[in-house]
């Protein structure tokens, strides 16, 4: 029976001791914490500055498309090799406070013709931006060339492709004026060579 009573008194004083230590616990966990605001999510106000001034892609009439025909058949329907052509355009933009990069991207399509054939084709696609200036004049404030590899597809000897130029930089101030050209570009590339 003694033994039976010790055990119980053991037994209270051990709970005694975990709740006093629980309670000890539980009182610091009551008192006031001082909370620190966090500061604003900066991404998404950054985020929401870039697309207000985010530019704006346009394609140009006679640009948006590119007809290759085999030599000697310049403007013949029966020696077109392949067209090309763009369709939809979108773009994404973000900035470092001095300059705005401009994600630009454009789905675009590419048939064979009765020249045509599988195969890899090399586009010749130019990305311009021009900036409107006080006299309403647009000026170019960027441009770059680029040789842009699209697959024409063996089964149907058609396909789409999305072209993504991801890099393009302007000013950050131009923004709000600018405006993104995408272009098939087919003019004679200069050599650089100078004529005696």
């Amino acid at each position: 029976m003694l033994f039976k009573v010790s055990r119980a008194v053991v037994s209270l004083s051990l709970l005694g001791v975990l709740a006093g230590c629980n309670s000890s616990s539980s009182l610091s966990d009551a008192a006031p914490k001082t909370q620190t605001p966090l500061p604003p999510n900066s991404s998404s106000i950054n985020a929401a500055v870039v697309q207000a001034s985010c530019p704006q892609i346009y394609l140009r009439d006679g640009t948006a498309y590119h007809r290759a025909y085999a030599k000697g058949g310049e403007n013949d329907p029966s020696k077109l090799v392949y067209q090309a052509s763009f369709a939809d355009t979108t773009r994404t933009c973000s900035t470092d406070g001095n300059q705005l990069t401009i994600n630009v991207m454009a789905q675009g399509r590419i048939i064979a013709g009765p020249l045509g054939k599988a195969g890899s084709i090399t586009l010749p696609v130019r990305v311009t931006v021009t900036e409107t200036n006080q006299m309403q004049v647009e000026e170019q404030i960027y441009s770059q060339l680029v040789s842009f590899p699209v697959d024409i597809p063996a089964d149907s000897l058609s396909g789409q492709f999305l072209f993504n130029k991801t890099d393009v930089s302007i000013p950050a101030a131009s923004g709000q004026n600018a405006k993104v050209y995408i272009a098939f570009d087919t003019a004679p590339q200069a050599t650089g060579k100078k004529k005696k």
